[in-house]
Formats: C-alpha cells, sequence, structure tokens
C-alpha cells in the first residue's frame, strides 16, 4: 500500500517561519532541519489544533443542549409536544 503524499511550493512570510521553526527546534529531539521536517512538524501542529478545537466545539454543542434540555425541564415544556406547557399539580 503506497501512501499518497502532496508537494507544495509556496513562498513563506520570513518572519513566521522563522518564528515556527525556532519553536519546532526547542521542542525537537532531533538533528534534522530540512525544510520539508519542518512543513511535516508544522502539518502535525495545525493537525492537532484542529482536532483539539473541533472537540471543545462539539462538548460546547453538547453542554448547549444540555442547557436548553434543563431549561425545557424547569419551565415545565415537554420536548414530545408541540411546545404546549406540561399541567402539574
Amino acid at each position: 500500500m503506497t501512501e499518497e503524499k502532496t508537494r507544495v511550493d509556496a513562498k513563506l512570510d520570513s518572519e513566521k517561519w522563522e518564528e515556527l521553526t525556532d519553536y519546532i527546534d526547542d521542542k525537537k529531539n532531533t538533528r534534522k532541519h530540512s525544510k520539508q521536517f519542518y512543513l511535516e512538524r508544522i502539518l502535525d501542529m495545525a493537525l492537532t489544533i484542529k482536532r483539539h478545537r473541533e472537540t471543545q466545539q462539539e462538548e460546547h454543542e453538547e453542554k448547549y443542549h444540555e442547557l436548553q434540555k434543563d431549561m425545557r425541564q424547569d419551565m415545565g415544556i415537554d420536548q414530545e409536544s408541540t411546545g404546549k406547557k406540561k399541567e402539574t399539580l
């Protein structure tokens, strides 16, 4: 099984590139320092951040739905009904 790869050729802001490569150099445990190595690390970091944000968004949506459910219960609204107030004694 061969792994598909996409070749990327881009012009990047030198200051931003240096900031990222310096950050990676501080955290890495290898002597590698090719552009390909840095791009692979940057891709890993970006995907990690993306997945973290997706997880956070899912958690916030879940909390929001729980809050809505709690509010409906507190107000005595039956979720299965069409919004009519539940009869309470």
